[in-house]
């Protein structure tokens, strides 16, 4: 049995020094030929998200989730991705800005298994646990 994570590592290996856009294609669909007919289509979106998590390790490329009670402005976005880039020390950031008006103020950063929480409503909870 093939699991997602080996069936993307072999996609990567194999589409990794290709160029050609057509070479490209014709590994694709033998690919997904080759998953067809081990009965495995149910683990596609798992083989995906592995591929994913492989190309952006490989690229320097750092996914992350940040969390703010409001949009925010470009000045602050741009201060985030340049301290983000500094703690990873990835090459570049695919950064996705969550609205939660849950959190009050502030903003909650999460990348490689790291959480950062600069939320008002986490430092009243760290207020309150110290009160308490």
């Amino acid at each position: 049995m093939i699991s997602s994570k080996q069936y993307a590592i072999a996609l990567y290996d194999s589409l990794e020094n290709e160029d050609n856009r057509d070479e490209v294609k014709k590994i694709v669909k033998n690919f997904t030929g080759l998953v067809m007919n081990n009965n495995d289509l149910l683990k596609f979106d798992d083989i995906i998200d592995e591929f994913n998590k492989i190309w952006f390790k490989k690229q320097g490329i750092v996914n992350v989730k940040i969390v703010s009670a409001r949009k925010l402005s470009y000045n602050i976005f741009e201060m985030l991705n340049n301290e983000i880039i500094k703690l990873s020390k990835a090459k570049k950031l695919n950064i996705k800005n969550l609205i939660d008006k849950n959190i009050l103020g502030g903003v909650i950063i999460k990348f490689n298994n790291i959480i950062i929480d600069y939320s008002l409503n986490g430092r009243l909870q760290k207020l309150k646990s110290k009160i308490i």
